[in-house]
């Protein structure tokens, strides 16, 4: 079990857990003609428990191995927990919710460790595209839709910023922007801040937020900019 890219030595992952703990299932709704009908996919699994070993070295008791990892496991914030079974780089944004002692022998014991989503699907790579001010084919990997960020420096005045898509992506603020001034714009909490400051109630804003979509995607701007994302994955 890895936390944050650390692997947890004193834990080992049974390998019958499958590599993807989280479950599908559809919307359904009854046909006015007998049978159901199949709606929108969504996620079931909001809480997961994992089959686990544990491992102590000589001189140690059981008291001492749930106190170094409950240390460890317990955290206030969502942390990255991949496991060894898979893709390393992928990883949960998750809480550790419970740790669980089945069977204690004398080196190792059986238990569990109970999860807690904060998003059901696996996160990737931090992917950056450079955004420029001609129409350019870029690719979204992953394989679910995912948020953005937008973040640029401006290196002249202007009176606005535009970002354009093929997909349905649109942003147009409407602002005096002088040159060094920086703009960061993101999907989640629809933030729009200037110099670190909230904009939001500042500027002429006619935009269309839109997740990005994984496969092709033309995207121009007014200005050069970054435009970052996390690959998701089911």
């Amino acid at each position: 079990m890895i936390i944050n890219g650390e692997k947890l030595e004193r834990v080992e992952v049974s390998s019958s857990f499958a590599r993807s703990p989280v479950k599908f299932a559809y919307e359904t709704s009854s046909r006015s003609s007998g049978g159901v009908r199949l709606g929108s996919l969504r996620l079931d699994a909001e809480e997961v428990s994992i089959p686990i070993t544990l491992y102590k070295e000589k001189g140690e008791t059981w008291d001492d191995v749930i106190e170094e990892l409950t240390s460890v496991l317990y955290t206030e914030e969502f942390v990255r927990i991949s496991f060894s079974h898979g893709n390393h780089s992928r990883y949960y944004k998750a809480k550790v919710i419970a740790l669980e002692i089945t069977e204690e022998y004398y080196h190792n014991a059986y238990g569990n460790v109970v999860i807690a989503f904060d998003d059901q699907r696996m996160f990737g790579e931090e992917k950056t595209i450079e955004v420029s001010t001609e129409n350019t084919l870029h690719v979204i990997t992953g394989q679910d839709k995912t948020p953005w960020e937008i973040s640029l420096r401006f290196s002249e005045n202007t009176d606005k910023f535009e970002l354009t898509t093929n997909s349905g992506l649109y942003l147009l603020l409407g602002y005096e922007f002088i040159e060094g001034d920086s703009l960061t714009i993101k999907y989640e909490g629809r933030e729009v801040l200037l110099n670190g400051r909230d904009l939001r109630h500042s500027i002429r804003l006619k935009s269309n937020f839109e997740y990005l979509y994984p496969g092709k995607v033309t995207v121009s701007a007014s200005h050069n900019c970054e435009m970052k994302y996390d690959e998701r994955y089911y």
